[in-house]
């Protein structure tokens, strides 16, 4: 990381990210005063979207400073520590979400996150060019995706909450998860450390650069990211809920699509700034890194905390749901290890009916 950066970033600060978010609080105060609901709700949604992707942008690179400071190695560095905080925005939202008791909507966004940037952001990026992935850690990532999802899948069946009436996700589950995360962590540094730690440190500095900030600044920054991610996902999250009251439609199907969509837009966009690069590999690997914290990491620590009821439309369909397009993008890694136009054009096409059922079954 370097002071091209944080200039960049102030000089978005005062150039475009500032109006927005003045011009936004005084519709919001308009929409308030005439007692406008919906157009109030919306653009409070719209905010803690855009507050929590601008400050999970802030809370990846200092972060990522920090730890380059305190002598972590690039490649530990590249392979986990960057990917565990570029899922700060699926964290947020989850976390806020279980620990106010909107449990079906934190498994609704963890799910629908993966399924949206499995078939939308994939898709669409296969679909605009072929992705060619040579890298071993990438090929290596794919199988513990499916895994996981098969993992989830199972670990709701009451495995190890007999006394519970109803589908649930509990404190043993997360536990499970959370250590196959942890086997995932060591097969991946075991298997890269010796293969590709150089490929690893260069895109690293590619993406970092190998400048020092002062201490205190780059705390600062961390701490504003971390206060604008926080903020985010309780308006994503008390929006969410408004919504899903005020269209009388489960909490877990505004999880699934808006939010799921909302979060996976900085996906989409590093995605095509990825392609216009030709990094297919970090694009990919980007998007199955984060999935598997998503499952492992974000779940595994959600469910330490809280316990996630699961609804059995959930279990039988979405689940179900995930688990297919896990496996969809695992046939297709692992064949001439390309996601060809075909085959993104495949994944775009099976999300986009997934959608449009979701938006139907919420309309009856």
């Amino acid at each position: 990381m370097n002071t091209t950066f944080l200039e960049k970033k102030k000089q978005q600060f005062f150039g475009g990210f500032l109006l927005f978010v003045l011009f936004m609080i005084i519709l919001i105060s308009v929409f308030s005063f005439f007692d406008w609901k919906w157009p109030f709700v919306i653009s409070l949604f719209i905010i803690g979207v855009v507050l929590l992707i601008e400050g999970s942008d802030w809370v990846v690179h200092s972060a990522t400073h920090i730890a380059r400071g305190l002598g972590i190695s690039p490649v530990l560095i590249g392979l986990f520590f960057v990917a565990v905080f570029s899922t700060v925005p699926e964290l947020a939202v989850i976390l806020y979400a279980a620990f106010t008791g909107h449990s079906s909507l934190a498994l609704g966004t963890m799910i629908g996150s993966v399924i949206a940037t499995l078939g939308l952001v994939i898709g669409m990026s296969a679909m605009i060019t072929p992705l060619s992935v040579y890298s071993f850690t990438v090929l290596l990532e794919a199988p513990f995706l499916l895994l996981s999802a098969v993992l989830l899948f199972v670990l709701s069946f009451r495995l190890f909450d007999f006394g519970s009436a109803d589908y649930v996700l509990g404190k043993i589950d997360g536990a499970l998860l959370l250590l196959f995360f942890l086997l995932f962590l060591v097969y991946t540094w075991r298997s890269t450390v010796f293969r590709e730690s150089k490929r690893v440190e260069e895109e690293f500095q590619h993406a970092f650069g190998t400048g020092l900030l002062p201490i205190f600044r780059t705390l600062f920054v961390f701490c504003a990211g971390l206060a604008s991610v926080f903020f985010g996902a309780k308006f994503v999250v008390m929006t969410s809920v408004d919504i899903a009251s005020g269209f009388a439609v489960d909490e877990a199907i505004v999880g699934l699509t808006l939010v799921a969509l909302a979060i996976s837009l900085p996906a989409l966009v590093l995605s095509l700034v990825g392609l216009f690069q030709k990094e297919y590999d970090l694009v990919v690997g980007n998007i199955l890194g984060a999935n598997i914290l998503t499952l492992l990491l974000i779940g595994g620590m959600t469910m330490l905390v809280q316990p996630l009821f699961v609804d059995t439309h959930v279990l039988f369909i979405d689940m179900l749901v995930l688990v297919f397009f896990c496996a969809l993008f695992q046939v297709f890694i692992t064949t001439d290890k390309k996601i060809t136009r075909i085959e993104g054009g495949v994944l775009f096409a099976f999300y986009l009916i997934y959608f449009g059922y979701l938006v139907w079954y919420a309309m009856h």
